[in-house]
This record gives structure tokens, C-alpha cells and sequence, in this order.
């Protein structure tokens, strides 16, 4: 029969690193990262992730320090956007030594990945290749291999960015309140050559090549056009490896990890962790001190408990405005 390659991308490649490194924790994206790692390893599948996507790593990494004093009171970040912030967050006290203050567990379990505080007052592309090349190195470790896609033609680069960017458009349009931007650049770039590079495997080969991802906007180009590859996110991957060589149990199907993922889902959770990934974002510097810490929360639930017409920049900017810098705190510079 033919063999199979696995390719993931960051949304992947992130929490199933976190829980090599440390521990799988009961959430939907550690779950099924460990069980679509462990089908992959069980029946020696190749696992690659592409140096834009280890690039994209490193970038996650590299902003997870500006959650460094929300860690320690914001349970919410369980559901972080930021798969390491909620990867910490869910671990809770178990990394944590004996009267060790969150904030220096949480420096502690980023220097596992290679992040040092140093890194964040020096040239952030600097930082990022010195990241680059460490979480290479550790991906390596664990027999996956990195690799830089080269495509003779940016044409086809084009193209598929075209069709990302119309999805994009079509999803964000649909959303609510919580609406993000458009997807950034630097991202349509990455998955436009990735999957540009994946329609170049040739058809018919003895290699089949799946591209493991959560990104619902991967999902909804493979269901535009017959495609060279195959489209699954980790817990589809690791049950279709389980179902297609089933062990000792008389052939029965394995339960749906996909399933078990699934509900591992927290709402209220995700809903108060996509406001703070939100402010986070806005403040960018990262500077809580610890009255715009309890401000944020503040607003968070404010906001999850009212209804909205405005955006939540505005909200936060005007909030800022009247609990903020009428004790005297000087409006934050915003890094573009």
C-alpha cells in the first residue's frame, strides 16, 4: 500500500510540542495532538512542519510573555488563543514549585522552549530566528522534521493567497461581536505557499500526503477542488491511523477521539479568553501592573455580560478613560 507523510501546521505542531515537553492536558487541542502523535509514531508515519509554520511557533512563543502577569488570575486563558498561555494555565499548579509565584513558573516553562526575558527587550527578528532554531532542534528531537517548501513559480503562491484572502473575508463577515481583523499578511503568506506546495505532490505516488491543521479556513478551500492531499484535523488524523490497522480488539473502531475532544470544550472559558487574547493584543507592550490587571478582568466581565454595538477597542479605550486615567495612569503607547 502507499506510505503517508503527515504535514502540520502550527495549530498543530504548537500544543502537541507543549505536551511533549511537559504534559497532555485535557483540553481539545492537547488531546488530540497526543492521540494523532501517538497513531503517527505507532505506525512510523513522517512527520514534517514547515519552516513558515516553525516561524510561526517561534511568534507565538515570543508573545506569550506578554500574558506573564494575567497567568496567575485569569483562569479564562485555559482558553487562550495562545496555545501555550492556555497550555500553562490548564497544567495550573502542577509545574509549579512550592510557594513559587505564577509568573516566575510561567518564565520557567517558557525557557523550555527556548524563551529567555532577554529576548523581549532586544530586535524581535532577532529573537524569532534564535527561537526558530531552538524549537527546530527540539522538534527534531522527537523525530519531526522541518522543512523549507520551495515552489519554482509564485503564481501558484497567488493564486491559492487569492482564495484565502475571499474565504477569509466570507468568515470574518459571519461572526459576532468578538469579529477579528482580516487575517494578517505574513499568515496568507504561509499558507498560500503551504498549500501551494501541497497541490504540486504528484498524484498517484507511492507517498500519500496529509496536512494536519485546525484552521477552519484550510477546511473550507479543500472542499472547493479535488486536491493532491488530504485535509484533517489531529483527532480525524489519529482515528482514521486507529481505524485503518486496528489492534487486538477484534477489529472494533476505536471512540471517536474527535468526539472526546470535542467535548472538552469550556464556553464561558473561550468566550472570557478571547476578550483578554484581545486586550493583550491592543496593549502589545504587555505592561499589567496590577490595577489595569483587575481592570481587564473587570471589563472582561462587563463585556461578556452586556450586549455590544460598539467594537471592543473602542469599549476597552473608553473604559481606560474612566477607570484608568482617572487614577492617573498615562495612556499606553500602541506598537504598530
Amino acid at each position: 500500500g502507499r506510505s503517508l507523510r503527515a504535514v502540520l501546521d502550527a495549530s498543530v505542531a504548537i500544543p502537541l510540542l507543549a505536551g511533549l515537553l511537559y504534559e497532555f492536558v485535557p483540553t481539545r487541542y492537547s488531546a488530540a495532538a497526543q492521540h494523532a502523535f501517538d497513531q503517527l509514531r505507532h505506525h512510523r508515519v513522517e512527520v514534517m512542519v514547515p519552516s513558515d509554520h516553525v516561524e510561526e511557533m517561534a511568534s507565538h512563543l515570543y508573545e506569550a510573555w506578554s500574558y506573564r502577569e494575567l497567568v496567575a488570575i485569569e483562569p479564562d486563558l485555559r482558553a487562550s488563543q495562545n496555545a501555550l498561555v492556555s497550555h500553562f494555565v490548564t497544567m495550573g499548579p502542577r509545574l509549579r514549585r512550592p510557594e513559587e509565584p505564577a509568573e516566575q513558573a510561567f518564565t520557567r516553562y517558557l525557557a523550555g522552549f527556548g524563551f529567555q526575558p532577554s529576548l523581549a527587550r532586544g530586535d524581535f527578528l532577532q529573537a524569532r530566528i534564535r527561537l526558530q532554531a531552538h524549537i527546530t532542534s527540539t522538534l527534531a528531537r522527537y523525530g519531526i522534521q522541518v522543512e523549507r517548501l520551495f515552489l519554482e513559480s509564485s503564481a501558484a503562491i497567488e493564486a491559492v493567497r487569492g482564495e484565502l484572502e475571499q474565504l477569509d473575508a466570507g468568515l470574518a463577515s459571519r461572526q459576532g461581536p468578538l469579529r477579528r481583523a482580516a487575517r494578517p499578511d505574513v499568515l496568507l503568506r504561509h499558507d498560500a505557499r503551504t498549500i501551494a506546495w501541497l497541490d504540486t505532490r504528484p498524484v498517484g505516488t507511492e507517498i500519500a500526503t496529509v496536512f494536519c491543521t485546525w484552521d477552519r479556513l484550510i477546511f473550507e478551500l479543500y472542499e472547493m477542488a479535488p486536491r493532491p492531499w488530504e485535509a484533517l484535523n489531529p483527532a480525524q488524523l489519529g482515528d482514521a491511523l486507529m481505524l485503518a490497522a486496528p489492534d487486538e480488539d477484534n477489529g472494533a473502531p476505536p471512540a471517536s477521539v474527535l468526539d472526546v475532544a470535542l467535548s472538552l470544550a469550556d464556553e464561558d472559558a473561550e468566550h472570557g479568553a478571547q476578550v483578554l487574547d484581545r486586550l493583550v493584543r491592543i496593549e502589545r507592550s504587555g505592561d499589567f501592573d496590577a490595577q489595569r490587571i483587575a481592570e481587564a478582568s473587570a471589563f472582561k466581565r462587563a463585556w461578556l455580560d452586556a450586549s455590544h454595538r460598539r467594537p471592543l477597542e473602542v469599549a476597552w479605550a473608553e473604559w481606560k478613560q474612566e477607570h484608568l486615567l482617572s487614577h492617573g495612569d498615562a495612556p499606553p503607547s500602541r506598537k504598530e
